[in-house]
């Protein structure tokens, strides 16, 4: 888990995400960033996450480049 999916957590990962674009000069690509959520997390919870940190897709895939995520 990289985060529970709730306001306050996604706010404060959009700001290290910013951060990390600030001191490395490159750009996150959020048209190809997906998010995966757990089985717990609402539906409401996803949308307010997707939202804060821009990421429209969410994956519903079990794995990712070919190996079980």
């Amino acid at each position: 888990m990289l985060i529970k999916a709730n306001r306050e957590n996604a706010t404060q990962l959009q700001r290290v995400l910013e951060l990390y674009e600030r001191v490395s000069g490159q750009t996150i690509n959020k048209d190809k960033s997906t998010m995966l959520f757990s089985a717990n997390a609402r539906e409401s919870d996803h949308d307010e996450v997707k939202g804060i940190l821009q990421i429209a897709k969410e994956t519903m895939n079990d794995r990712y480049l070919g190996l079980p995520i």
